[in-house]
């Protein structure tokens, strides 16, 4: 939503990430009394992170490019750094221990303990989310965010109100990295800072650099092939984050649209060769 159909550079959803991670970890609205390092409740960090994801589009959405990446991950940093420094005076989110002893998600009594049955549980949180973003791209919201990605200028001539579209759309990524963050909080069982480092962000928009960020698709094929290749170069020992990194500059010299991407089909003469050029006015 944010890189691919508006196009906005945001370098921060792993703070929401990890914002969705804690609240998970928290318990009720009062974490004071009780010892943050033995949480019993929880709550669903979407609501959070769409409230918090609000006021930071508020403020750095009026910037754009590169600033407006150096504003969102600045953000993601001072989250990380407050996981680390809240645990004095009073210890809320554990330092650079986190929080350890999650409560086990739950549906309708049902309790996630197994891996196989947290498998599920993702999986169908993903395939949801897809098919409700496939839905939106299609609608008069995800319309508009494509046609602020080609032109705001033009958009905002036909109408388009483009700052409350961008703000939509900052809000909604997230509140799905909020959703993903109280999952992955709930699947790892101990929530600390390690977790949502920059590194995570550098993973994240390699992902949609291979697969292209417009497509669902290829989003997915690209995720997938970005978490498995790793894992096939471990036996490399060292070299194995210099070939990986060869290979995404190597995506994105010869397919800067994404590995995954479709590519436009370039209309072909009778004699089955590229079609005239078109005319110059003049």
């Amino acid at each position: 939503m944010v890189a691919g159909w508006t196009g906005l550079l945001s370098l921060g959803h792993v703070g929401f990430y990890g914002i969705g991670a804690y609240v998970y970890a928290f318990r009720g609205v009062a974490p004071l009394r009780r010892p943050p390092a033995v949480p019993r409740g929880r709550r669903h960090g979407g609501i959070v992170t769409g409230a918090v994801g609000s006021l930071v589009g508020a403020v750095s959405l009026r910037l754009r490019g590169d600033y407006l990446a150096m504003v969102t991950l600045a953000f993601a940093e001072i989250v990380r750094n407050l996981a680390i420094s809240l645990d004095r005076p009073v210890n809320l989110t554990g330092g650079v221990n986190g929080i350890l002893n999650l409560d086990m998600p739950s549906i309708a009594g049902f309790e996630f303990r197994e891996m196989g049955a947290y498998y599920y549980l993702i999986w169908g949180l993903a395939l949801g989310i897809l098919a409700a973003l496939s839905r939106l791209r299609r609608s008069r919201i995800g319309r508009a965010w494509l046609a602020i990605r080609e032109d705001e200028v033009a958009a905002g001539s036909m109408g388009v109100s483009v700052f409350g579209y961008k703000l939509l759309a900052f809000a909604s990524s997230a509140v799905l990295a909020g959703m993903a963050g109280s999952v992955f909080a709930a699947w790892q069982g101990p929530c600390s800072p390690e977790s949502f480092t920059i590194q995570q962000t550098a993973i994240l928009y390699a992902m949609l650099v291979v697969s292209g960020a417009a497509g669902m698709p290829g989003i997915v094929v690209g995720a997938a092939a970005l978490t498995i290749l790793p894992e096939w170069l471990r036996d490399y020992g060292v070299y194995r984050m210099l070939l990986f990194g060869v290979l995404l500059v190597l995506v994105m010299r010869y397919r800067p649209q994404g590995f995954f991407a479709a590519v436009p089909r370039r209309s072909r003469g009778a004699g089955g060769g590229p079609g005239p050029a078109p005319a110059r006015a003049g």
